[in-house]
């Protein structure tokens, strides 16, 4: 969040808001706060498997790669041995 500008580091493990815009941008304080306290119940995103992740295409975004990224990978690096 500090890399995408919305927060601040003010010191070790403690961090601010940027700014009052984001604030006014984010909602009030109980909102806020409400927010972060119901975070921690969410449940994480999956991490990335090249196995099974697709690109999108560049001609159409909504459209997938039939390839996963490790097949892509894997004939990406065959093509580099025979350069």
């Amino acid at each position: 969040m500090v890399g995408l500008g919305v927060l601040k580091n003010i010191s070790v493990n403690h961090y601010s808001l940027r700014s009052l815009n984001v604030a006014l941008l984010i909602g009030i304080k109980e909102e806020i706060e409400s927010e972060l306290e119901s975070s921690s119940n969410k449940e994480l995103s999956p991490d990335y498997e090249a196995a099974t992740f697709r690109s999108s295409l560049k001609e159409d975004s909504s459209r997938r790669s039939p390839l996963t990224a490790q097949q892509e990978s894997e004939l990406r690096s065959r093509k580099m041995k025979y350069q």
